[in-house]
């Protein structure tokens, strides 16, 4: 109950990305005072409250998405150089969950990965490095919320993703021709 108050008592209009949307947002305090699932509530209803806002890109969309969450408390770390564009640099925020079998993956982790996603023609579509928010997930698939994926442009959207496409994404990449180039991380 005291989770449903607190968020409650932070429901308010904010401004994601330059469109005004209604979110759950907190303040640094209030962020603070959570426990873990409050905090991936509030992670998980600023997530969908941005869907179809602008991104510059999938990683500023996901940054801003938990900035807005935790009230300014959580900024993701920036992203390893190329050849590690599937991890990023330590924070005392985000915890590195060392899954490497994606079927672990929880809700509410957020996915830092480099992948090679086939579109209908068969070819491969770049989106090297890539970051999504996992929102939801069952025995064979996760769902994503992330920028810059679903429709053209730079857009947030919602999709889902097999555990089976998503690791034949990564061996089609020929950088990384053995797969395993992704990192799960969850804000905390």
């Amino acid at each position: 109950m005291k989770a449903l108050f607190l968020l409650s008592a932070a429901f308010m209009a904010v401004v994601i990305f330059g469109f005004s949307s209604q979110s759950v947002a907190v303040t640094a305090a209030q962020w603070n005072a959570m426990n873990q699932s409050q905090k991936d509530l509030t992670i998980f209803s600023v997530a969908l409250a941005s869907e179809g806002n602008y991104s510059p890109d999938c990683k500023d969309g996901a940054k801003t998405i938990v900035s807005t969450a935790s009230g300014g408390v959580v900024n993701l770390p920036a992203t390893k150089a190329h050849p590690n564009d599937y991890q990023w640099f330590d924070d005392p925020h985000v915890t590195n969950r060392q899954i490497t079998d994606i079927t672990n993956v929880g809700t509410m982790d957020i996915l830092q990965m480099y992948w090679y996603p086939t579109v209908a023609s068969g070819h491969l579509r770049v989106w090297e490095p890539h970051t999504a928010i996992v929102v939801s997930r069952d025995a064979t698939t996760m769902t994503w919320i992330d920028g810059n994926y679903v429709s053209p442009g730079n857009i947030i959207g919602q999709h889902v993703v097999t555990f089976t496409n998503f690791n034949s994404y990564l061996a089609a990449n020929p950088a990384y021709p053995a797969g395993g180039n992704f990192t799960v991380y969850h804000v905390h």
